[in-house]
């Protein structure tokens, strides 16, 4: 049930972050997002907060109204709160005109700092993840989306806490930044996210190769149809279409009967069950077709896509 929320809220970010709707470092938008993936269904007794023998009902999209301490990390004062709320817009939204590189640090920068506020008496590791993709939306960070961080992020979550939390630590000495926490440990922390980046981009780039990536559909197909895999064969030369949207990245309805071979009747019947089964995606019956790659496709097209747990 949180996975399921946090794919329909992530949509919900991306949509409206990419295009500039949503301001990612608005306190009103941040606590929208809380409110929305606790809502969802299914949520109800994830809003249960246990403090020793006390049950509280947390209400989805309130800030916290008491202080809170979780494992070493004492958060800031819960009426300190709408404060730093402030001081994290007005610092993270100029960015925007900034250059990439720059853009890509602020992002991560942020991404603490919300951590930092721990703005919720629960869920406040989520919410921040959630934002920080709405960040990098926001920002425009090229090719982001291709891929994506909170892969990197989930693979070693120990590693990532560390760091995370590695930045809360106090400023050290006179040299060590100008606030009240320690540059020097942020500056670590987002070496290690961007790394993490880094290394997500290099596996989506080893994966998205045209040459071994059509190879890898071809022996996903035949193995469907060799019924390798517990699930229905594919329509009859199914592997041409996919290779040839890998190429051309969307065709017309009309140009499938020219690809796999077939008349025109054939050709609708193949359409609408690879459409059914998820393997395309259309708007509509008069768009173009695109590739769509499912969960069982993609875990064998894209090795070691979801991070064993």
């Amino acid at each position: 049930m949180l996975s399921i929320s946090h794919i329909n809220v992530q949509k919900y970010i991306e949509e409206n972050c990419k295009f500039g709707s949503k301001n990612p470092f608005e306190k009103s938008f941040i606590l929208e997002v809380h409110k929305m993936f606790y809502t969802q269904d299914g949520m109800d007794s994830f809003l249960k907060i246990e403090d020793g023998d006390s049950i509280e009902i947390m209400i989805p999209g309130i800030q916290r109204h008491r202080d809170v301490a979780v494992g070493d990390h004492i958060a800031p004062k819960f009426d300190e709160v709408n404060h730093l709320f402030n001081l994290y817009e007005s610092q993270y939204k100029q960015a925007f005109i900034e250059p990439q590189w720059k853009k890509l640090i602020y992002a991560l920068s942020s991404h603490h700092r919300l951590s930092y506020i721990h703005p919720f008496l629960d869920g406040n590791g989520r919410v921040s993840r959630l934002m920080l993709d709405g960040a990098l939306n926001f920002y425009n960070i090229e090719g982001y989306g291709l891929w994506n961080i909170s892969r990197g992020l989930a693979k070693n979550h120990n590693e990532y806490n560390k760091y995370l939390r590695h930045a809360d630590t106090p400023r050290m000495s006179d040299t060590d930044g100008r606030g009240s926490l320690s540059s020097k440990c942020l500056e670590e922390y987002l070496f290690y996210m961007m790394n993490t980046a880094l290394e997500q981009i290099n596996y989506m780039n080893s994966c998205l190769k045209l040459d071994t990536l059509g190879n890898r559909i071809r022996v996903y197909s035949n193995k469907v149809n060799s019924k390798m895999f517990d699930i229905t064969p594919l329509p009859d030369k199914s592997e041409l279409i996919f290779n040839e949207l890998l190429i051309c990245g969307e065709i017309k309805r009309g140009d499938i009967g020219g690809i796999i071979g077939k008349g025109r009747t054939t050709a609708v019947k193949v359409v609408n069950e690879l459409l059914k089964r998820d393997f395309l995606y259309s708007k509509d019956s008069k768009d173009t077709l695109k590739l769509k790659i499912n969960a069982h496709f993609g875990s064998q097209i894209l090795p070691n896509l979801i991070p064993q747990q």
